[in-house]
């Protein structure tokens, strides 16, 4: 998988410099207009998401988007059967899905963001009931990761973001070397502790990045409380990306519609 920042920066010159993006989705298009059943669209569908680098990928899938709003019908086609194959994600591990996510929040491409949000359950239990460990990248006891969580290491650091003990995040938060897209990652991890996105939430420096409070909103392992209040602090297109989502719980849902008029 490419490193954040360089998905990052070629993602930004393809959303920049537009032509080569469509150019990739006009071909995804004609490898869909040349299939002869539509039962076979899932595994073009899984085919394009392996065989695409991340910044390629979510390129390719808002210029798709693009063709397909402005109408586009081969677009629209293979639009429709992303959207109904949710299955398509399945054989992705979960740490690019955790990647594609940010990546497209960071982009302000909610759009695209949300075809990796659904293949989330709506039960947000607890991370013991999803049988998950407290930091399965670093097997340490919890002191070492705590103070673990003060390096300069990148690659250590890049397997801190992963833990789910609020007392390494609440540490980690205040490394120097943390970057915003570290922070925006953290806050969109899932499965993960809620007591975890308390503490970036309630963090004086992180709390005030826009694209923290929104992945935050958007995580639906979020405390409602703390989701509902975030809404309010969000953009409008932020607000309908949330009153659209199928992962989060019907009382953000319900808060997001209204704040939209639509309720």
């Amino acid at each position: 998988m490419q490193g954040h920042d360089d998905a990052a920066a070629r993602l930004r010159a393809l959303l920049n410099e537009p032509s080569e993006a469509e150019a990739l989705a006009r071909s995804w298009v004609a490898r869909g207009e040349a299939l002869s059943v539509r039962a076979l669209f899932p595994e073009l569908l899984r085919s394009i998401v392996e065989e695409s680098d991340d910044a390629s990928l979510l390129g390719g899938l808002r210029a798709l988007t693009i063709l397909a709003r402005g109408g586009h019908a081969g677009a629209r086609m293979l639009s429709q059967e992303l959207a109904l194959n949710v299955e398509v994600f399945s054989r992705v591990p979960y740490e690019r899905l955790v990647e594609l996510y940010a990546l497209a929040i960071d982009a302000d491409a909610p759009d695209v963001a949300q075809l990796f949000l659904s293949n989330r359950p709506k039960h947000r239990g607890t991370v013991e009931e999803a049988g998950a460990i407290d930091n399965e990248h670093v097997p340490l006891p919890l002191g070492v990761r705590k103070a673990a969580a003060r390096t300069r290491d990148r690659m250590l650091l890049d397997k801190l973001l992963r833990d789910r003990n609020p007392q390494v995040i609440s540490t980690l938060l205040n490394n120097p070397w943390l970057r915003e897209r570290d922070v925006v990652l953290v806050a969109a991890l899932r499965p993960t502790q809620p007591s975890v996105l308390q503490v970036v939430a309630s963090h004086p420096k992180w709390s005030t990045r826009y694209a923290v409070r929104k992945a935050l909103a958007c995580n639906p392992y979020c405390p409602s409380a703390l989701a509902l209040r975030l809404i309010g602090t969000l953009f409008r297109q932020d607000v309908a990306f949330i009153a659209s989502s199928s992962a989060l719980s019907e009382e953000v849902l319900t808060e997001a519609r209204r704040l939209l008029g639509q309720a």
